[in-house]
């Protein structure tokens, strides 16, 4: 049986949190990074190039929120599917999701 790896986008300001997760996902078989983005803009841009399976995103990215970028790329696909990182605490900001 070929099992077909999970496509994966990051988005944070933080090139070494970025670095970090590509490191621990690509000894992951079963997932694969198919894109890295350093602010809001730039991930709506390349999650709408590559369409991943799932993004991980901070929700305080610059250009654009996370949480705008969610609800623009929820307009256009409705079936994304979000990991939200966040140092936030308290879940008040979610809300609106």
């Amino acid at each position: 049986m070929v099992t077909i790896p999970l496509r994966i986008m990051t988005a944070d300001a933080h090139p070494v949190f970025r670095e970090g997760l590509a490191a621990i996902l690509s000894a992951q078989s079963d997932m694969v990074l198919v894109a890295e983005a350093a602010d809001g803009n730039q991930a709506l841009s390349l999650f709408r190039k590559h369409r991943p399976d799932v993004t991980l995103l901070d929700i305080y990215l610059s250009g654009m929120s996370g949480l705008d970028v969610i609800a623009t790329i929820r307009r256009d696909f409705p079936n994304a599917r979000f990991l939200v990182l966040t140092t936030h605490t308290g879940d008040a900001t979610f809300s609106e999701l």
